[in-house]
C-alpha cells in the first residue's frame, strides 16, 4: 500500500475539476462519502463529467470498468465504513483529507523521502472547523464562519460545495 504514485498529466491539460499544480483541496469524510454515494449511483457533476466518474467508466483493453472489480468493491466498502462512522455521528464532518499538486513532477523518491518533515503550519491551509466538538488544528486558519457554516436540523450547512465564498 502507499506505493503507486499518482498520475501527474502535463500543465494545461488538466480537465477542469482537477486541482491545478501547486494548489490543494481538502475535503472531510463526510463530504467524501457524500461524493462517494453519488457518484456510485450514476449521479454527475453539472456541466461536466467530474474525475472520479470520468474514472469509474473507463473501459480496460478487456472491456470491465473499476467500478466491475475491486476498486468498485472498495468503494462500496467505503460507504458501508461511512455508515457506521462515529465521527459523522449527529451531523459531524469527521476527519479531512487533503490532496495538494506539487507546481512541477517531483520524483516518487524526493517525495517519500520528505514524508514526515514539513509542518503543515507552512502550508498556509485554511480549515472549515465546525462547532462539532473537534479541536482546532494548531497552526492552521480558519475559514470565516459566512462560508463554514455545520448543517442543522433547520436547513443545509455552508461550505466549499454549497458556494460558501466566492473563489472558496
Amino acid at each position: 500500500a502507499g506505493k503507486a504514485p499518482v498520475p501527474f498529466p502535463p500543465q494545461g491539460a488538466e480537465p477542469a475539476d482537477q486541482v491545478p499544480p501547486g494548489h490543494w483541496v481538502s475535503y472531510s469524510r463526510r463530504q467524501l462519502c457524500f461524493i462517494a454515494a453519488k457518484t456510485l449511483t450514476g449521479c454527475n457533476t453539472e456541466g461536466y463529467a467530474n474525475g472520479f466518474l470520468r474514472f469509474l467508466e473507463t473501459k480496460a483493453p478487456y472491456g470491465c470498468t473499476p467500478t466491475n472489480g475491486e476498486f468498485g468493491r472498495a468503494v462500496w466498502e467505503l460507504l458501508a465504513a461511512c455508515s457506521a462512522d462515529p465521527t459523522l455521528a449527529k451531523g459531524a464532518q469527521g476527519p479531512s483529507v487533503v490532496v495538494a499538486k506539487a507546481e512541477e513532477k517531483p520524483e516518487v523518491a524526493d517525495v517519500r523521502a520528505k514524508l514526515g518533515q514539513e509542518p503543515l503550519s507552512d502550508a498556509g491551509l485554511r480549515v472549515c472547523q465546525y462547532a462539532d466538538g473537534t479541536a482546532p488544528l494548531k497552526g492552521v486558519a480558519t475559514i470565516p464562519e459566512a462560508a463554514c457554516k455545520q448543517p442543522t436540523e433547520e436547513g443545509p450547512g455552508r461550505d466549499f460545495m454549497t458556494g460558501g465564498l466566492k473563489g472558496q
